[in-house]
C-alpha cells in the first residue's frame, strides 16, 4: 500500500493517490461542508504536538523508509540472481511535512527560509550511480529474458514490490489519503475556518500584504528552487505572526480533525482493514530486511 505524507497544504498529494487507487468516496459530505462536525477549538501556534486522527491509518515517515528499504533490498537480491550488482540510487528523503501542513508556523524559519523547508534548502543531493541500460532493463522488466533466464513480470523491482505488498486489500489503497483530502476540503469551506482566514487576511493587509488565505500566500512563493528571496521571507514572517495572532492553526486543525473523526466513524470497518494491511506490510518489510542481513 503506497502512502504519502501530506503536501504543504493537507490533501494535495492525497488527491493524486486517491485518483490512482480507484477507491470511491461519496462526495455528499464534502459538498455540504457545515458546522455539523463537532470540534473543540483550542489555541495552537504550531502542529508540532498535534496528531490528526487519520494519521494512524497511514505509514509514519520512519515506516515508509523501512518499506522503501525493503523493496530496494529485494530488488538487489533479485538482480544478484542475474549476476548484476545493484546499488539503489539515493531516494529523496521523506521529510517530516507534518509541521507544515498549513504552511510555515515557525517565525525563525520564516526569517531564514521563507516558505521553503530548511532541510530541502540545505540538502546536498548525492550523485546517482550510473546503471548499465541492460541492467536497468532487468530491474524494470523492459526485457523478458536476460542471459537465457526469465525476468520476472515488472522486472526485479516489480517482483520486490509484490513480495513486500503481498496480502494487501488493493481496493482500499488510498482510502486514508482520500479521506484526509476530503476532510481538508470540508474544513477550508467551513464557516469557522473562513472566518479565521478573513481575520488573518485583515492582519496581513495591515502589514502591507494582500492575500485572501494562508494558502494563497504560500502558493507560488515557494515554487522556485533554491533559497528564498527577501520578499518571500517578509511575507512568511507576517504570515506566521498573523496566524499566531488569530489562532489560525488552532481553529483550522480543530475543525479539520472534527471532519476526520466523522470520516473515521463512517468508514470504521474499512479503516480497520487498512490498519491490518499496514501491520502486514511492515511485517513483510521487516522479514525482507532481516533476510538480507542474515544472507550477508
Amino acid at each position: 500500500m503506497k502512502t504519502v505524507k501530506y503536501a504543504a497544504i493537507g490533501g494535495t498529494i492525497a488527491a493524486i493517490v486517491l485518483g490512482a487507487s480507484g477507491y470511491s468516496i461519496a462526495q455528499s459530505p464534502s459538498a455540504s461542508a457545515s458546522k455539523s462536525s463537532k470540534a473543540d477549538i483550542t489555541y495552537r501556534a504550531t502542529l508540532n504536538d498535534f496528531t490528526f486522527p487519520l494519521e494512524r491509518y497511514r505509514l509514519s515517515d520512519a515506516d515508509q523508509r523501512k518499506v522503501n528499504n525493503a523493496v530496494d533490498a529485494l530488488t538487489a537480491r533479485c538482480l544478484q540472481g542475474f549476476a548484476i550488482s545493484y546499488s539503489p540510487n539515493p531516494r529523496s528523503d521523506i521529510a517530516d511535512t507534518h509541521s507544515r501542513i498549513y504552511g510555515v508556523t515557525d517565525e525563525a524559519q520564516a526569517k531564514s527560509f521563507g516558505y521553503r523547508s530548511p532541510a530541502a534548502v540545505q540538502k546536498v543531493t548525492p550523485q546517482a550511480a550510473v546503471e548499465e541500460p541492460q541492467h536497468a532493463a532487468v530491474r524494470t522488466g523492459a526485457v523478458r529474458t536476460y542471459n537465457n533466464k526469465a525476468v520476472p513480470l515488472g522486472g526485479c523491482v516489480g517482483e520486490a514490490g509484490r513480495q513486500v505488498y503481498r496480502g494487501q486489500h488493493t481496493s482500499l489503497r488510498g482510502l486514508a489519503d482520500g479521506l484526509i483530502f476530503q476532510a481538508s476540503d470540508q474544513a477550508q469551506r467551513d464557516d469557522r475556518v473562513r472566518k479565521v482566514f478573513a481575520d488573518w487576511s485583515g492582519c496581513m493587509k495591515d502589514k502591507g500584504f494582500s492575500y485572501k488565505t494562508p494558502i494563497d500566500a504560500m502558493n507560488g512563493l515557494a515554487a522556485d528552487r533554491g533559497a528564498a528571496g527577501k520578499g518571500e521571507k517578509s511575507v512568511a514572517v507576517a504570515d506566521v505572526q498573523c496566524k499566531k495572532q488569530n489562532n489560525v492553526i488552532g481553529v483550522w486543525s480543530s475543525i479539520e480533525a472534527g471532519y476526520q473523526n466523522k470520516a473515521i466513524s463512517a468508514h470504521r470497518p474499512d479503516l480497520k482493514m487498512v490498519q491490518e494491511d499496514l501491520q502486514s506490510l511492515l511485517a513483510n518489510a521487516e522479514r525482507a530486511l532481516a533476510a538480507g542481513k542474515s544472507a550477508r
